[in-house]
């Protein structure tokens, strides 16, 4: 599944134990295989795929295909153009320089952070001040 249609994705939990056993089997048998179909969900119709992840059962909500943008629209604006081979080797020396292993909890949502903190300070009675 090419991960352009991939939108949010959410785990799928059983209700009760029985519930948690179907799942089980659920998850073995779509080992390298997803589900894909519909579910209504906050007043609208998502399309979804169901994939085995771990020891869970994972629902992916997918964009339609009318909801992408296809690359051949993009022609002519410079993409897919030809690379030079020195540059192309600079940089890859360049990136290598900033290779690392990946912490993606190094990256905070500060907009939220922020609204969380003036909601607190707000509660606490203080004056919110927006900023310049």
């Amino acid at each position: 599944m090419d991960a352009l249609y991939i939108d949010r994705p959410y785990y799928v939990m059983p209700e009760n134990n029985a519930a948690g056993s179907a799942l089980s089997v659920i998850r073995e048998a779509l080992t390298g295989r997803a589900a894909i179909g519909t579910v209504a969900w906050h007043g609208r119709e998502y399309l979804v795929a169901i994939v085995p992840k771990d020891k869970a059962l994972m629902m992916l909500t997918l964009r339609r295909a009318d909801e992408l943008v296809d690359i051949k629209e993009l022609e002519g604006s410079g993409v897919g153009k030809r690379v030079d081979a020195s540059e192309l080797k600079l940089a890859r020396r360049v990136l290598d320089g900033f290779s690392g292993h990946l912490d993606l909890t190094e990256y905070p949502d500060q907009y939220e952070k922020a609204l969380r903190k003036m909601i607190k300070d707000k509660i606490a009675g203080h004056e919110i001040v927006a900023p310049a």
